[in-house]
């Protein structure tokens, strides 16, 4: 899986799309623990080095308990969140009201302009976080308003 990963996913996946996203902003990004001597020792390395248990970079946390508490050491991988809802209900507030307006909604055969205003107004108030479903909604009648 460490070589499929290595031929397949980074090169063709992640990479190409960190390199792509900070190249089009005139960002120089590194992506750590690339180095070619690390790399090479890495796959020298036992398995159970590398990951025990479920929990992987083994070597890398036992290290790293020297220097952080052990609540980051031992949290588990996850991803950048993009903060949309509050988005949503502060700078992009416009933009959305203009998409989601509901006679624009109307002329749209696909959508409930009731239901996608009341979802809305209900993440609007604070009632429920919707910013995902309304993300997607938004990127369709972008879309929509460019090219359909």
């Amino acid at each position: 899986m460490r070589y499929i990963d290595q031929r397949l996913s980074l090169p063709e996946g992640i990479h190409t799309k960190l390199d792509r996203a900070s190249m089009a902003v005139a960002l120089e990004l590194r992506v750590p623990l690339l180095d070619h001597r690390l790399f090479t020792l890495a796959w020298r390395m036992p398995q159970n080095w590398l990951a025990h248990g479920g929990v992987g970079k083994q070597l890398l946390r036992r290290m790293l308990a020297r220097q952080l508490p052990d609540a980051i050491v031992a949290r588990r991988k996850h991803g950048f969140d993009v903060p949309i809802a509050a988005w949503l209900r502060g700078p992009l507030r416009q933009w959305a009201e203009d998409l989601l307006d509901i006679r624009a909604l109307a002329r749209d055969p696909l959508i409930d302009e009731r239901a996608v205003r009341a979802t809305f107004d209900e993440h609007l108030a604070g009632r429920a976080n919707h910013g995902y479903a309304l993300w997607a909604l938004l990127m369709y009648r972008a879309w929509n308003e460019r090219y359909g």
